[in-house]
């Protein structure tokens, strides 16, 4: 599970990454969400696929480990640039239109585990760990679904 591309990196990378995005010399998240078979990753570390889940852990992993970063950074890092980036319409949100959300919250505690892991896959590194923070639940259009 801790097999990952790019690999896990030291406190003095996680530091340059934090004062990358603060000056604005990288302005896109992305979860690297790589779910794998369990037969892909229960082997010998040097024999297991690179990858691990991660759309459920990233917004509150960022919140922990990039705690130096502002949350409205993070959301334009994590939703607004990408959409930027790839020419897509900026969301607006209109009275009676669909609308495409996540709902999250900065102070809710909460353990990561294989019971509470919404992805098929179940590769992650931070099964065990405990976040402060939580995905509650996510608006799509006519659907929705809430943690």
């Amino acid at each position: 599970n801790y097999k990952t591309n790019p690999p896990l990196r030291s406190e003095k990378d996680r530091k340059a990454l934090i004062k990358g995005i603060n000056q604005g010399a990288i302005n896109i998240i992305c979860s690297n969400h790589v779910p794998l078979e369990e037969e892909a990753k229960k082997l010998e570390f040097v024999y297991a696929d690179l990858g691990a889940t991660g759309l459920q852990t990233c917004f509150p992993a960022l919140i922990e480990f990039a705690n130096d970063i502002e949350l409205e950074k993070l959301v334009e890092c994590l939703s607004v640039n990408p959409r930027k980036l790839m020419g897509l319409d900026e969301i607006v949100i209109k009275s009676g239109e669909p609308v495409n959300l996540t709902l999250f919250d900065t102070n809710s505690p909460w353990t990561f585990n294989e019971q509470n892991n919404l992805s098929k896959s179940k590769n992650s590194p931070f099964f065990g760990h405990q976040f402060n923070s939580k995905i509650v639940g996510i608006i799509n259009g006519k659907k929705s679904r809430f943690n």
